[in-house]
């Protein structure tokens, strides 16, 4: 059994540096995806276009923006539902008090979320309405239910600085959906309200 030759001096030089070199160029390729998110200067931008082959094959390509810099409003799905008796039942979409565990309610929240990606002239859209409110129909045991779309933005600076807090009235705003009774469920929805 042989022993392998030591690496000379400047070989393992060269090694370093090159490994060096590569460990710096994936940090900098990483921390220009969430950089290059609008808003953002046209070198962060430019340094991006470079670098996004790399973080495309090695699935880096996270932006954040859903985070940070600028969040955008959350949503929530209201409900009103009349059962078959004449007598009401409210709720929401998700609920942080029903919905347990965590992980239930960011699941429920991600559905919302989506609905509310999806713009008005979207004739998908209608779609899914349809099938939330079937499931709400289904599980709730309704015979019509109302849905309202809730957005609630994140308070300004300005606003946290007067006091306003982060639950100021004036962050919410709420859209009627309309209302649904059953109809023939769609393929795409498999999901069940609880």
């Amino acid at each position: 059994m042989g022993l392998a030759r030591p690496m000379n001096k400047h070989a393992m030089l060269c090694l370093k540096v090159v490994g060096s070199a590569l460990i710096v160029a994936h940090l900098v390729a990483i921390s220009l995806a969430p950089a290059s998110v609008p808003p953002s200067s046209q070198l962060v931008r430019s340094g991006w276009r470079l670098v996004s082959p790399y973080l495309h094959a090695t699935n880096l390509n996270h932006g954040y923006h859903f985070f940070a810099p600028e969040p955008g409003a959350s949503s929530v799905l209201e409900f009103v539902g009349t059962r078959s008796d004449g007598t009401h039942r409210r709720g929401r979409l998700p609920d942080k008090q029903l919905m347990k565990p965590r992980l239930l309610y960011h699941r429920y929240f991600m559905l919302t979320e989506f609905l509310g990606s999806i713009p008005e002239t979207d004739p998908i859209r209608n779609r899914v309405l349809q099938n939330y409110a079937n499931q709400l129909l289904k599980t709730k045991d309704l015979e019509s239910v109302e849905l309202r779309m809730i957005w609630h933005r994140p308070s300004s600076r300005q606003e946290v600085l007067l006091g306003e807090g982060l639950q100021a009235p004036e962050t919410y705003d709420r859209q009627s959906l309309g209302t649904y009774t059953w109809n023939r469920p769609a393929t795409m929805s498999r999901m069940e309200f609880r």
